[in-house]
């Protein structure tokens, strides 16, 4: 059966005490991902947004979300599917509350009532039960970054935490909010630098929208997630505006797995991403894409550096090793720069 991806977001919430404020954003950014998703492999034709289009519901309840989602898990069975659950609404966490639990906002959620809101662990249930494949959340909301917290590793990771998924197989978050931030808040606002379309949308999902439709000069036919990150965290930064930036929280994965189709047309030129900074060669090797490294070993001591760096982060292991094994044939004919690459390389420099 083919991947599947649920996409949830609404702005209508029940009137009355303790009512929710909602947001156009929710439901454009929802919308969107929507179009967008349906248009490209492997999600292509296998959306099912969450109030659908024509329809006349007053909102969203958490019956019609885990349905779906089970539906899903059932089409997304087979190894190579892919099964994606993308959330765009309001998220609390209760510190005395099942270990801090983030809940996600259905159309009768309450402030400070905790029973009116969907609890995460429902949708994890639900998710677990899909055994092989690739698992991603978008999660679009405030306290997003509580589903790093609710795990550390997954030997520890409580019952109802995000870390626990991959007790199975690898999962992916993408989080409004920094996983290693303390502010818990997502911006619903859109961001005036992004276009008309995406503007609309929250702050994130727009950052997020925006590289999913303009695809990367400098990834291949599909976008990795470590490519995912790494553009909306550049778009979030390069904006200059007062938001929090988003991330990404992988449990027995790396950030070279492929994630959705590169939007990009097949006749627009890929081009390396830039090489000239320690930061830029890290960035463009830590996906585990072998980019050529010519131009790096033509300075043993940047080189070094870079081997070093690489070697910290796991799915970067495979390009760290290929440094070393090809600076060994670079410098064996020349002492100095082969003195120089392995003292840099195992942190002996200053």
């Amino acid at each position: 059966m083919p991947s599947q991806a649920v996409i949830v977001g609404d702005s209508v919430f029940r009137e009355g005490r303790g009512a929710l404020q909602g947001y156009e954003s929710f439901r454009e950014s929802a919308l969107l991902y929507d179009e967008l998703l349906n248009n490209l492999d492997p999600f292509k034709g296998n959306c099912t947004l969450i109030p659908g289009r024509d329809t006349s519901a007053p909102g969203v309840d958490a019956d019609t979300v885990m349905d779906a989602i089970s539906d899903a898990v059932k089409k997304a069975s087979a190894p190579e599917d892919t099964l994606l659950v993308v959330y765009i609404g309001h998220g609390i966490a209760w510190d005395d509350l099942h270990n801090g639990e983030v809940h996600l906002a259905m159309y009768g959620s309450r402030d400070g009532r905790p029973w009116s809101w969907l609890p995460y662990s429902s949708i994890r249930r639900e998710m677990m039960r899909k055994h092989d494949g690739l698992r991603i959340v978008i999660a679009d909301c405030c306290y997003s970054n509580f589903l790093h917290r609710q795990g550390g590793s997954v030997d520890d990771a409580p019952e109802n935490s995000f870390a626990a998924l991959d007790k199975a197989n690898g999962t992916a978050v993408f989080t409004a909010v920094d996983p290693e931030g303390r502010d818990p808040k997502a911006w619903p606002k859109g961001c005036e630098k992004l276009s008309e379309r995406m503007r609309r949308c929250t702050h994130f999902s727009g950052h997020f929208l925006q590289v999913l439709s303009d695809g990367s000069k400098t990834a291949g036919e599909r976008l990795s997630l470590g490519d995912m990150r790494d553009g909306v965290v550049d778009e979030m930064r390069a904006c200059k505006t007062p938001h929090p930036v988003g991330g990404l929280i992988l449990r027995g994965l790396g950030d070279s797995v492929p994630f959705v189709q590169n939007a990009l047309p097949d006749d627009k030129p890929r081009e390396l991403p830039p090489r000239s900074t320690d930061e830029d060669w890290i960035r463009a090797l830590r996906t585990g894409r072998r980019w050529p490294i010519k131009s790096l070993l033509e300075k043993p001591d940047q080189a070094g550096r870079v081997s070093l760096s690489l070697w910290t982060i796991p799915e970067a292991h495979e390009n760290a090793s290929r440094i070393d094994r090809e600076a060994n044939d670079a410098y064996r004919r020349d002492p100095g720069k082969y003195a120089m690459y392995w003292y840099v390389r195992d942190g002996l420099a200053a």
